[in-house]
């Protein structure tokens, strides 16, 4: 038999050969750098008023940087009215429920940047100093709002104390029982923030860059803040500007010269831009696109340029005029969602005419809301409560539109013919307010002479604080499903000057608030919810007027985003195809996977 062997060993020299050229091609192939995916680019009206959360209220870019950046102890499932856990693994309430234990996450890391580096992950030191800020005025670190009056009021009312319990444990005891604190703790102004970070601005001096330069734990960072041409000039409240030089014990912030602070509004109307970086160890698992931009453009009719021509991928509320035009665009889908705003008017019962409760039932009776609307541009359903499920549910009645029932009750004030002051927000100095002019005009009809002021967005919390003015056209963006939470922030008395720019404090209403609270049971909460609801229905400190849906114009290449998502303002799923599968385009953006899955309860993290 002839011997092969010398024929099998050089086959398999050249099959080695072969081999080896293979492995070292394919080595070459992973170890290559991956294509980049395009940045995701949403174009917006307003820039945030500013960038701490425990200071910038819930408007929507507030809202969408902020859950793109931070998280929070717990948050809202998908169904809005649910908690489900989220840097807290789980938690216990003691039988008084005046005790909440969290137990946290392990391994959950905050995000590096060029003036901090965390020496370690997550633990129960930056709960308590993210709470400790928002609860106690004197902290060196608390946030404050328009005038220096505390951003956070409803916390501090809730919260007797926090502490660590050991490196992962915490706990909170409350002044009074709260059925409505785990909600409290999933609003965005209860995200975690590193205790080491704050420490480190404390002894540089520089507090006030939590507000420019956040870091959180969320699953994209702030790398790069653009303002427009005229951001640059010093203005009368500049903070220092900073280099970071190497220390012995890390970083160390200099200081070097003047620049304005981005959360003042006067800068804050120049912010063209905030660019965001993915976190590649994010615990939920990294974004799909490696960059988020916030493109800042309060010109309606830029941003729908820029959403057409692809140099932004989606866009909220676009123009009624332009709907057409995006449903005949191949490139564009439109998707609907519920929305979570209602536009309101806030009458400040601290100002003569409106004190008086039957000159604010009057005004009440002048408008048809109904007729309010339909109004073009207002997109939205008439409105029975501040919080759309609770009119929805609630036995509260909205008042009759009538002319004479209103001049009777005029009369009856002995207010005929009232002075009025109206504040109307404006997206620019020369924007158009014709909801306040529709408003006006009913109340024109009464004989009452109404001069309608324009406020910029970024001053309305400015003005608000001053308390000069009659009544207010204002949107309450509802947090959550719970109508006592949203009653506490809009109506209390600790919120006078904050975010209740009725300026209504009512001994028994806060009374009806605290029987919520105290309610053991599903039925004593509702029963005294109803009673408060009706209190604010015949007292009309407010007036809820539309709840608005919301659109997304959202261009058919992003992927891995849905109604849902968006209504969450939640973009980790999303990102834009770059290259078309076999067999044709991809589902619309609409349908494509679902939002990232929160950890189970029991999961270690």
């Amino acid at each position: 038999m002839r011997n092969i062997a010398p024929y099998l060993a050089a086959g398999l020299l050249v099959f080695a050969g072969n081999v080896a050229a293979l492995g070292e091609a394919l080595a070459q192939d992973t170890t290559a750098a991956p294509t980049p995916t395009p940045p995701l680019t949403v174009c917006l009206p307003q820039a945030p008023m500013g960038l701490d959360p425990g200071r910038a209220p819930a408007g929507s870019a507030s809202v969408l940087v902020s859950r793109a950046v931070f998280d929070t102890l717990v948050a809202l499932g998908e169904d809005g009215t649910t908690i489900v856990p989220q840097l807290a693994r789980r938690w216990d309430i003691s039988p008084d429920r005046r005790q909440y234990t969290f137990r946290l996450r392990g391994s959950v890391a905050f995000h590096k940047t060029p003036i901090f580096e965390p020496s370690r992950p997550l633990g129960a030191d930056d709960v308590v100093f993210t709470f400790e800020r928002l609860i106690d005025p004197a902290h060196p670190m608390a946030p404050t709002g328009a005038g220096g009056r505390p951003a956070t009021t409803e916390l501090a009312a809730t919260i007797q104390s926090v502490e660590s319990l050991g490196s992962n444990e915490v706990r909170f005891t409350l002044k009074a029982p709260q059925s409505g604190f785990l909600m409290m703790l999933a609003d965005t102004f209860a995200a975690i923030q590193p205790a080491e970070y704050g420490a480190k601005l404390l002894a540089a001096r520089q507090g006030w860059m939590l507000d420019t330069h956040p870091v959180g734990s969320g699953a994209f960072s702030v790398k790069t803040i653009a303002a427009g041409a005229n951001a640059a000039a010093p203005g009368p409240r500049a903070k220092p500007a900073f280099e970071v030089i190497a220390g012995a014990a890390g970083p160390i912030i200099r200081t070097l010269a003047s620049i304005p602070v981005l959360s003042e509004a006067s800068t804050r109307q120049r912010l063209k831009r905030i660019e965001l970086s993915a976190n590649e160890i994010y615990w939920q698992g990294p974004p799909n696109s490696e960059k988020l931009i916030i493109d800042i453009e309060p010109d309606i009719a830029t941003r729908f340029g820029r959403l057409t021509s692809g140099q932004c991928q989606i866009m909220p509320g676009p123009d009624e005029a332009d709907i057409e035009a995006l449903d005949a665009n191949p490139e564009v889908k439109l998707t609907e969602t519920r929305g979570t705003d209602t536009l309101y008017l806030a009458f400040n019962t601290e100002q003569e005419p409106v004190d008086d409760k039957w000159v604010r039932l009057a005004l009440a009776e002048a408008i048809d809301v109904d007729a309010l609307a339909r109004l073009k541009g207002i997109y939205g359903t008439p409105a029975r409560a501040i919080v759309q499920d609770a009119g929805e549910t609630l036995p509260v009645e909205r008042h009759t539109s009538s002319l004479d029932f209103a001049r009777s009750h005029l009369a009856g004030a002995g207010a005929e013919a009232p002075n009025l002051r109206l504040l109307a927000p404006v997206a620019t100095t020369d924007g158009a307010t014709p909801l306040a002019d529709a408003i006006a005009g009913a109340w024109e009809k009464l004989d009452a002479k109404v001069t309608i002021d324009k406020v910029l967005w970024a001053d309305m919390a400015t003005v608000l604080a001053k308390g000069d003015y009659d009544v207010a056209l204002l949107a309450w963006r509802a947090d959550g499903a719970d109508l006592a939470r949203n009653y506490r922030k809009l109506l209390s008395c600790e919120a006078i000057g904050n975010t209740n720019a009725s300026r209504w404090c009512d001994k028994s209403f806060m009374a009806d608030l605290k029987s919520i609270a105290d309610a053991s049971n599903p039925a004593d909460r509702k029963a005294a919810t109803i009673k408060a609801a009706q209190r604010v229905a015949s007292e009309l400190p407010i007036l809820p007027l539309a709840h608005l849906k919301q659109r997304w114009a959202v261009r058919t290449e992003v992927m891995g985003l849905d109604a849902a998502a968006l209504g969450a303002s939640n973009l980790t799923q999303a990102m834009i195809r770059t290259v078309e599968p076999m067999g044709g385009p991809l589902a619309d953006p609409d349908i494509g996977p679902a939002p990232g899955e929160t950890v189970a309860e029991g999961d270690a993290g």
